[in-house]
């Protein structure tokens, strides 16, 4: 179990060295995401692109583009996620087919306010958005590959979302305790 600030998430361990993890169920309502307004934000222009609104456990802005390297990530993805829309900003999350059931990502993320290597939110965001406005054949897995390697995402409408990739030992350290604590 892996408490977040959306929730408490259930994740396994696999033997082939993956692990899955439960990311909740993805949403539209604007209540959620949260957006400025009452109505859904589907496929609607949004500071020069056609931006899908979902929460995935932070709030995403995805927009389908036919090369996610041909956008200037850096320029177009700022305004976006400070329009007026998203009163508490969002990640801008950029997705392009790349064949069956399969998906290029970059993600531009606030907090970090710069694209990250990778993004789990984002990656179900894209596959809970391309559900939404049927751009998904057949069923099953889909695969998402952000910068920093592929993801294979299961969000059923409605119903839990699942992400599945690889770990890597990352950071090994110890810290002092404050002074005075």
């Amino acid at each position: 179990m892996i408490d977040t600030p959306a929730g408490t998430r259930h994740a396994t361990v696999r033997d082939d060295g993956t692990v899955a993890i439960e990311m909740g169920v993805p949403s539209f309502r604007p209540r959620d995401v949260p957006l400025a307004g009452e109505t859904a934000l589907v496929d609607e222009p949004v500071e020069g692109l056609a931006v899908t609104a979902v929460w995935t456990g932070v709030p995403h802005a995805v927009a389908f583009v036919d090369d996610v390297d041909a956008v200037d990530l850096e320029a177009v993805a700022p305004p976006v996620r400070h329009a007026d829309v998203f009163p508490r900003g969002a990640n801008v999350t950029l997705a392009s087919r790349d064949g069956d059931r399969r998906f290029r990502q970059r993600s531009f993320e606030r907090g970090v306010e710069g694209e990250t290597r990778s993004c789990g939110t984002g990656a179900v965001a894209i596959v809970a958005a391309a559900e939404r406005l049927g751009r998904l054949d057949g069923d099953g897995p889909v695969t998402v590959s952000p910068p920093g390697g592929d993801l294979e995402i299961t969000a059923p409408p409605g119903d839990i979302a699942t992400l599945r990739g690889p770990v890597a030992y990352e950071f090994c350290g110890e810290l002092d305790a404050a002074p005075g604590a």
